[in-house]
This record gives structure tokens, sequence and C-alpha cells, in this order.
């Protein structure tokens, strides 16, 4: 998985206006809030809360559109439905997979990357 398709910058400039602190700003929110979003996950997979689990994905799904984290949100798109199948393999792998998924966007949002796209001409 390469670090520079996690998020589609093109597609966050245009929904961020070319905002280089709105996108900023949205990052940090959504990136603090991982840790909890995964544990909360992980706590309705082992209660085999299907309903809550498959709630607080889609949650974490759009929370994710809004920083075109592109890969996350095809990761919770397989949850939603394994979780409709209440396939409880599938499910911890897949939420291990967004786990890593947004480790590997806080390495790519600190590394400052991200920012490039804002010092280039966009064809909007």
């Amino acid at each position: 998985m390469s670090t520079t398709d996690l998020v589609n910058m093109e597609r966050a400039l245009k929904i961020c206006g070319a905002n280089q602190e709105l996108f900023k700003d949205l990052m940090v929110i959504i990136l603090g809030t991982i840790p909890e979003r995964i544990e909360l996950l992980e706590t309705f997979l082992e209660e085999e809360n299907w309903e809550d689990l498959d709630f607080q994905t889609h949650k974490y799904k759009g929370a994710l559109r809004n920083i075109c984290a592109d890969q996350a949100v095809e990761i919770c798109q397989s949850l939603e439905v394994a979780v409709k199948k209440k396939d409880l393999p599938k499910s911890k792998a897949l939420i291990q997979s967004l786990d890593e998924n947004g480790k590997n966007l806080e390495v790519w949002f600190k590394g400052g990357e991200w920012k490039q796209a804002f010092l280039e001409p966009t064809n909007t």
C-alpha cells in the first residue's frame, strides 16, 4: 500500500477549495479520533454487536470521505459487507487493516508531503 495513494489529493483540493488550513484542520480532527474509533469497532466486534458495529463503521467511512481517504473508505465498505454477513474473522481482519491504514495516514500527514499539492497549480 503506497502512502501516496492514501488520500486522493486532487479531490481533496476540490473539496477544500484549495484551502490548506481547512484540509489540515480536517486531518487533525479525523486523525485524532482514529484510535478511539478503532477501539470502539473492536469492542463491538468482540461483543458481536453487529448493529452498532455497522453504524460506527458507516460513521467512520463518512469521516474518511471528508478527507478523501479512498483506501480507508474501501476498507470500511468491505467491513460493512462483512458485518452484514456477521463474518467475525473477516471483520476482525478488516478492522486491523483500518488500524494500519490510520497509522499510515498519520505518518503520511506528519511527513508533510501533502502540502506540495497545495503549491502546485490546479486545473479546477
